[in-house]
């Protein structure tokens, strides 16, 4: 296995939280991502991003599209300034997006407008996903040094 691990999941039908890392976004992982987009309820999205991950301009013109349509609040986590800076297109039509860095994580997370208890679980679900895909990477990148 090789690329990107991208996991997401959704908090109380408000948060729909995601995280990737390792490389580009696959095309499968992309379908399913949009696909969990399409078919749940959220008014929130907050997705971050680590080392390596990227996602092709059509990747993220679909899923924009998607949240655009949707009116969906959204917060991109990236330490990428220049992945941040792509975030003003979007903005400047519209879109309720903003970017943050990581070390701004809770500033992202009032972003979202969400009561105390739910922006808590948000920032500590969202921290949990990077814990458990960074863990991922790093184990992958071990057994391609081991084998």
């Amino acid at each position: 296995m090789s690329g990107s691990i991208s996991r997401w999941r959704i908090l109380d039908d408000r948060v729909f939280l995601f995280y990737g890392a390792g490389g580009p976004m696959t095309d499968e992982d992309c379908e399913s991502w949009l696909a969990a987009l399409e078919r749940s309820r959220f008014t929130g999205y907050i997705g971050g991003t680590g080392s390596g991950f990227n996602a092709t301009m059509s990747q993220r013109r679909r899923a924009f599209a998607m949240l655009f349509e949707r009116k969906i609040t959204v917060a991109t986590i990236t330490d990428s300034a220049l992945i941040r800076t792509f975030i003003v297109t979007p903005a400047m039509l519209g879109m309720k997006i903003s970017a943050f860095p990581w070390s701004e994580l809770g500033r992202a997370v009032v972003w979202l407008e969400l009561e105390d208890t739910l922006a808590r679980r948000t920032e500590q679900n969202l921290l949990h996903l990077r814990t458990r895909v960074d863990g991922e990477i790093e184990a992958q990148r071990g057994r391609k040094r081991v084998g």
